[in-house]
């Protein structure tokens, strides 16, 4: 049977906390060459 159990389902805030300091600081600084690049396609 496919059900999704959410109590099965946990969010580890060390892992969570740990991609906020370290990836998204590199994400934001390739935000803007996405954007633009994003906006010549259009």
């Amino acid at each position: 049977m496919n059900e999704l159990r959410l109590s099965d389902f946990e969010i580890n805030l060390d892992v969570v906390w740990d991609t906020v300091q370290t990836a998204l600081p590199q994400l934001l600084k390739q935000l803007p060459a996405v954007l633009v690049s994003g906006d010549m396609k259009n």
